[in-house]
């Protein structure tokens, strides 16, 4: 993956901030699961890259509606 390849999603929107020029891996989410399987990487030493769609870190595990 390079970062040139990402140019922003479907709506035309810019990703915010600098994206590295590569990375070994995409994660596509910051849930539980995606930061699992991010921190699992970087300790086998591969370079990393979180992307979410959602404005804070978590993801819509934070994002539940209580019952």
């Amino acid at each position: 993956w390079r970062a040139g390849e990402l140019a922003g999603d479907q709506a035309g929107n810019e990703p915010d901030g600098d994206l590295p020029a590569e990375a070994d891996l995409i994660v596509p989410g910051s849930g539980a699961g995606g930061l699992t399987a991010a921190l699992t990487a970087v300790h086998c030493g591969l370079s990393v890259l979180v992307l979410e769609h959602t404005p804070v870190i978590g993801g819509t595990s934070l994002i539940r509606a209580r019952r």
